[in-house]
């Protein structure tokens, strides 16, 4: 917008300056004739140049409200003219701007659909190791209605450390709350409450005294791996089929 306005500035200046020359022109022009026209009719009688120069002056009296109603209708004129100008280049700036534009939006859509991609291919890949490591989303799929719970208790048994070891190698997580739980603990002014969730009665402005029903996690560290594209990250785990 502010080049648009600099070169409208411009323009106006240049109209501005055409229209003052031509409108001194034309009138110089007008002005000259009708003294070229009383040269040329010196040559007559004295009652005939008495009776055209009463004309003449009368003519000039004309001329000087023509000056002042030219001078009014060049300067709509110029007006016009400018406004029709900027409202063209306006147009043809946006329009350059709004193509130069498309490719940066598109570009940082672009830019922000992969990093979505990446951030569920993550995900997804997660997944699949705890389900290669672990077998999570066979235990999660199945059925326990239909095993005792010692049977279900040794199944969780391994798939928990068979999944804690493989979420070690892309995770590191700690407690939020040093206590443990079912100890005493006062919440001091200035605490995260996207960190620490209050229950209970809870009424006023800290400091809060409670008791610690879970002592929360946050990840300190963060190690996910590089994916290539060369596989269908949908696919966590593949079908095993055995030839015979």
């Amino acid at each position: 917008m502010d080049v648009i306005i600099a070169y409208s500035r411009r323009i106006m200046l240049r109209i501005l300056v055409f229209m003052g020359l031509l409108f001194i022109l034309l009138n110089i022009i007008l002005y000259l004739d009708i003294g070229t026209l009383t040269l040329r009719l010196s040559f007559l009688s004295p009652e005939v140049c008495e009776q055209f120069n009463q004309e003449r002056e009368a003519g000039l009296q004309t001329f000087r409200g023509y000056v002042s109603v030219s001078l009014g209708a060049f300067g709509l004129c110029g007006l016009f003219l400018w406004m029709s100008l900027r409202l063209t280049m306006t147009k043809m700036f946006e329009k350059h701007l709004s193509v130069q534009k498309q490719p940066e939006r598109e570009k940082i859509q672009e830019d922000k659909t992969e990093q979505e991609n990446i951030k569920r291919r993550h995900l997804l890949h997660l997944l699949s190791v705890l389900q290669r490591e672990g077998r999570l989303m066979d235990f999660l799929s199945e059925n326990l209605d239909e095993y005792d719970d010692d049977q279900i208790g040794t199944a969780v048994r391994s798939i928990h450390e068979n999944c804690k070891k493989s979420m070690s190698k892309y995770l590191t997580s700690e407690a939020i709350i040093k206590e443990s739980e079912g100890e005493d603990i006062t919440i001091l002014p200035g605490f995260d409450p996207a960190s620490i969730k209050l229950t209970g009665h809870v009424t006023g402005d800290p400091p809060f005294k409670g008791v610690v029903r879970h002592r929360g996690w946050k990840v300190s560290k963060i190690e996910m791996p590089v994916l290539s594209g060369g596989y269908d990250p949908n696919i966590l785990a593949p079908a095993e089929v055995e030839i015979t």
